[in-house]
């Protein structure tokens, strides 16, 4: 047993040296990755006129498009009370059970009181002058300026009017 036993040790001591010495040969095909989407991939890379994904679109585009696909085109009434109307509208929207995916349609209850106003304003609501009384004012130069401002007719006119009262243009 002991002449195979060496014989065997020589034999892989030999093989050894020579792996040692010399280099195998080394084939591309053995670290190439088969994929679908490689050349795909490459030809995006390389042109310069690729088409836009859905991880290119811009913030506009992705807002857009989750208002389209989560925002519910009925409306969920907040009722709120009209004094602090800005502040009873914000806490009313802010409960839990708000569904934020409806639009919001806010009613008020009690006393009109001045931020009433200011909140149509926010909305973006426009209002109605058919009932403006200047006489309100009881201030002569603000109802001068008032006045004034009424009786502009073009852009120039405004701009010359804030010249004349010290405004920034």
């Amino acid at each position: 047993h002991d002449t195979i036993g060496s014989e065997v040790i020589s034999v892989l001591a030999d093989d050894h040296s020579r792996q040692d010495n010399q280099e195998t040969p080394c084939n591309v095909d053995d670290f190439y990755i088969e994929s679908d989407v490689s050349d795909v991939y490459e030809e995006m890379l390389a042109s310069p006129d690729r088409n836009v994904s859905d991880n290119d679109m811009d913030l506009v585009a992705v807002l857009g498009h989750f208002a389209i696909s989560n925002v519910d085109t009925s409306n969920s009434v907040v009722i709120a009370p009209r004094k602090h109307v800005l502040k009873s509208a914000c806490m009313a929207l802010s409960k839990s059970y708000f569904a934020w995916n409806k639009v919001p349609n806010t009613e008020f209850v009690g006393e009109m009181a001045d931020d009433y106003e200011w909140f149509s304003l926010m909305c973006g609501q426009k209002p109605s002058f058919e009932n403006f009384d200047i006489e309100l004012f009881v201030d002569e130069e603000i109802r001068g300026n008032i006045d004034k401002v009424a009786n502009c007719r073009t852009a120039s006119d405004v701009l010359e009017l804030k010249c004349r009262l010290g405004l920034p243009v």
